[in-house]
């Protein structure tokens, strides 16, 4: 029987329990960030209605100030019940996705049924993870709304905030991707990531381009200057572009004129925000296919007069062009299967060499030749024939 051992699913899977998580103390910090914020208005109010309380100050001024306080409590109150319920549907989120990976714990072997349906939903959430990150969005919702048990299990709202900052940065807007740098400035900064430091040189590059002399000036002022001793060559590189057009041909400079540094930008987003919440970079879908793949993959996958019909890889059309740059698997110990029944060679079912060369099961040449009618053997992929007595065994060494 097959065990099943739910720490190599585990190993795999940490995405789908790392993104939610780091959803909910991204909302966690935001909740914290705003009642500090909140927290020294109100300190600041109380103290000036206190210094209004005093006998002197106007009724109707009091009235206006108490009105102020009563709306900002009201602004607060439902902007907490927002993330109140952005933190609910995380949790619910999370919950589901970590029922879904201890199912593994009652599932008796990889042969049962249950490991069937498990595999079953863990497919169809790698298909819609694959349509998300390849930006068919629509197809993907189609099949969650189809599949409604998915809808916990996949990362629709990530993707979607992925599509639109990469949308923006393709249409050279830098500011929905600098609110994200600011949003996980923490884990960023875990990562040693330089994204938002490119992303104020492509902002001052773009100013500079528009010969916007004063305000390029100020913009690096404000926002490259606070980083100078760390990335001093850099940020004087794209201060002296002030000093050439956008049309140089000086080789330092017209690179950072390149409006091909937009789709950099974009990858580079793109590989923090997957490093950030652990998403292997390749979908896991093509991981799992490739590495099965990798197991039936053999030299004689690529050989004509050896292509199987019941092998992917021999079809060169579909899997074989997908197999093509795996490498190939490596075979300790041989196994022969019949290309006529499919079945194992062994030694009650010994492999029989033709005179030709090609090898076939005792069983099925037997059973060839006792339903032809001259009492040959005839070769399926050379059309010879062959008495049985032309036929030998094969000893595998």
């Amino acid at each position: 029987m097959n065990k099943v051992d739910p720490k190599q699913f585990l190993q795999v899977e940490q995405a789908s329990i790392r993104v939610p998580s780091e959803q909910l103390k991204k909302c966690f910090r935001s909740i914290q960030r705003n009642i500090e914020t909140e927290k020294r208005y109100f300190l600041f109010a109380g103290s000036e209605l206190n210094k209004a309380n005093n006998g002197k100050t106007p009724k109707n001024q009091l009235i206006e100030m108490l009105t102020k306080v009563n709306n900002k409590l009201s602004q607060i109150d439902n902007s907490l019940d927002k993330m109140k319920d952005e933190q609910v549907h995380l949790f619910s989120s999370l919950k589901e996705r970590v029922n879904h990976l201890k199912q593994l714990d009652n599932t008796p072997s990889l042969d049962s049924d249950e490991f069937a349906k498990w595999s079953r939903v863990r497919l169809d959430r790698l298909i819609v993870d694959y349509l998300l990150r390849k930006g068919y969005s629509t197809t993907a919702q189609a099949m969650v709304e189809q599949e409604r048990y998915l809808e916990p299990l996949v990362d629709q709202d990530l993707f979607k905030q992925c599509r639109n900052i990469e949308e923006a940065l393709a249409q050279k807007d830098c500011g929905p991707c600098l609110a994200w740098c600011t949003e996980n400035k923490t884990g960023l900064k875990k990562l040693q990531s330089n994204l938002e430091f490119n992303l104020r040189i492509q902002e001052l590059v773009e100013l500079i381009r528009a010969r916007k002399s004063a305000e390029a000036i100020n913009y690096s002022k404000r926002h490259l200057i606070p980083n100078f001793m760390n990335k001093f060559q850099e940020i004087q590189q794209a201060i002296s572009l002030l000093a050439f057009p956008p049309d140089t041909t000086c080789p330092p400079y017209k690179q950072l004129y390149d409006l091909d540094r937009w789709q950099g930008l974009v990858k580079e987003f793109r590989d923090n925000l997957y490093n950030l919440h652990c998403l292997t970079l390749i979908p896991m879908l093509e991981l799992s296919l490739y590495s099965g793949l990798c197991s039936l993959k053999c030299t004689q996958c690529f050989l004509d007069r050896s292509k199987n019909t019941d092998c992917p890889i021999c079809d060169r059309e579909t899997f074989g062009t997908l197999a093509k740059p795996l490498p190939y698997i490596q075979h300790n110990t041989s196994t022969l299967v019949c290309r006529i029944s499919g079945k194992v060679m062994d030694d009650n079912n010994p492999p029989m060499a033709l005179p030709n060369g090609y090898v076939y099961s005792q069983k099925a040449i037997l059973d060839h030749i006792q339903h032809s009618s001259n009492g040959k053997f005839k070769c399926p992929r050379s059309n010879g024939e062959f008495e049985l007595s032309q036929i030998r065994k094969v000893f595998i060494s």
